[in-house]
């Protein structure tokens, strides 16, 4: 899949700090100019800027990492991350512009706390405790950076989609999940070993606030006819579909027999819907990897099904 390297240690926050507040975050290789930049801007509420110092890292790796992906570095995107005074993140196909919201990330922050209050996992230090609060900032950027992606890619390789654009961008967000974050994150966590014991731990950890998000949300809100007519799924909708391909991706996991309960007679289905997804993102993959070798000047890629 999109490997999108996430390797450095958070250690290393105030190296980020000493860094100009608007950074413009360039690169070249040998061959030419690499398209993919980074723009970071001020926060000036307290909160977002707490939540800034600690995804900062994780946006300047994110963006590095695609400019070293085949497939990736010549998309010609800007990604940016700024203030936007509401909990927000989308992609701007007019733009070329991901744009990820501080205010966001710090929502993920508020439900790393709950999730460390609840002592899901064996949390025996307030150590690890914030390490379960900055897993899940760092996985929640990662999720709102992928899905974005997505749609950046569904874009500018012209992929023909089948389904609701929001549900396939979701797809392609929970399966980097689950098959490249895991390999990526001991890198640049010390207490990663010392919290998570399996890949399916650390999935579940990592997908639970976007998870709990879209419960929450589907309670909370009256659903109207506006939410029926948005181009995005009803919030409980995408909360079964991440659990879907979550249980789809080991069935017999422990962890995963909750998702399974809830699914009912859909988690029958599962492994099947979780492995077409896989497959269709590696075919996407492939072909874009096949078009950058190619130079193709107006990128085409055949539909997956979704």
């Amino acid at each position: 899949m999109f490997l999108i390297a996430l390797q450095l240690c958070l250690t290393n926050n105030s190296v980020f700090a000493q860094k100009t507040n608007r950074v413009l975050f360039e690169k070249q290789n040998s061959k030419q100019q690499e398209n993919n930049t980074l723009i970071i801007e001020p926060a000036n509420n307290q909160k977002n800027i707490i939540v800034k110092e600690i995804a900062e890292p994780i946006f300047y790796a994110a963006v590095e990492g695609m400019n070293k992906k085949k497939g990736l570095k010549n998309l010609n995107l800007k990604v940016i991350a700024r203030e936007c005074h509401k909990e927000n993140a989308f992609y701007d196909p007019q733009k070329k512009q991901i744009i990820i919201c501080y205010e966001l990330l710090y929502k993920y922050m508020k439900l790393g706390k709950k999730l460390a209050a609840l002592s899901l996992t064996n949390l025996n230090t307030q150590e690890q405790r914030n390490a379960i609060e900055v897993i899940t900032v760092n996985a929640g950027l990662a999720f709102v950076f992928q899905h974005e992606l997505g749609h950046a890619l569904i874009d500018v390789y012209k992929i023909p989609v089948f389904a609701a654009e929001e549900q396939v961008a979701d797809s392609f967000a929970i399966i980097n999940t689950i098959n490249e974050l895991y390999k990526e994150y001991p890198s640049f966590d010390k207490n990663f070993r010392s919290i998570i014991s399996s890949k399916e731990e650390f999935v579940y950890i990592a997908l639970l606030p976007i998870a709990a998000q879209y419960a929450v949300e589907s309670a909370r809100k009256e659903i109207t006819s506006s939410h029926y007519a948005n181009e995005h799924p009803l919030d409980i909708q995408r909360f079964y579909n991440l659990a879907c391909l979550v249980y789809g991706s080991s069935p017999t996991s422990s962890i995963y027999q909750d998702y399974k309960q809830r699914l009912g007679s859909r988690a029958s289905r599962c492994p099947n819907e979780y492995k077409q997804a896989l497959e269709n993102w590696k075919n996407v993959e492939k072909n874009a990897i096949q078009m950058d070798k190619e130079e193709v000047a107006t990128p085409s890629i055949s539909a997956p099904t979704f």
